[in-house]
């Protein structure tokens, strides 16, 4: 979707981001919950509400890889608190990865339940503890000093008026 956007081959896209990946665009949050991980039921981490970056150190991971902006926002912040999960594989596939941290007892990026109910049963969700890591979430963006047809104006303009409502407290 960034590079439909960037090429004008879409004049709107919505990413799961940060606001300091979107710079270039014009960019509306839509919902934004942080960063948490689906944990199999019997890890060492499971049963935890919140995980600490230290806590991951080594810890056994699957990712969706260095393109995929959690992906680079959650290394971005290990390497900042100095703690490097182990990053056993990377794949653009969910069902990949589910199974991967299946078979590995890894763990793997997910969402809460109140976003994303269909987490298999076997595994958990626990929030990543990062500072600032709220601002993650879904983003729609367009070209910024882009001339917008009246579809995309519309549509912009009730993502606006909606936003605020669409934003998740998972406090």
């Amino acid at each position: 979707a960034l590079e439909m956007v960037r090429e004008g081959e879409a004049e709107m896209g919505i990413v799961g981001s940060y606001p300091e990946y979107l710079e270039e665009f014009d960019y509306l949050s839509i919902s934004c919950f942080g960063v948490y991980l689906n944990v199999m039921r019997d890890h060492p981490l499971a049963g935890k509400k919140d995980i600490s970056l230290e806590e991951l150190d080594g810890v056994p991971f699957v990712t969706a890889g260095q393109h995929d902006h959690l992906h680079r926002y959650f290394m971005d912040a290990c390497e900042k608190a100095g703690v490097m999960p182990e990053i056993l594989m990377t794949s653009s596939d969910t069902t990949t990865l589910l199974n991967a941290a299946t078979k590995n007892k890894a763990l793997c990026f997910g969402f809460p339940r109140e976003v994303y109910p269909d987490t298999p049963e076997i595994m958990e969700v626990a929030h990543v503890v990062i500072e600032g890591s709220e601002a993650f979430g879904s983003y729609a963006i367009k070209r910024k000093g882009n001339q917008e047809s009246a579809a995309l104006k519309k549509v912009w303009d009730y993502l606006e008026q909606l936003a605020p409502r669409l934003t998740v407290s998972l406090s």
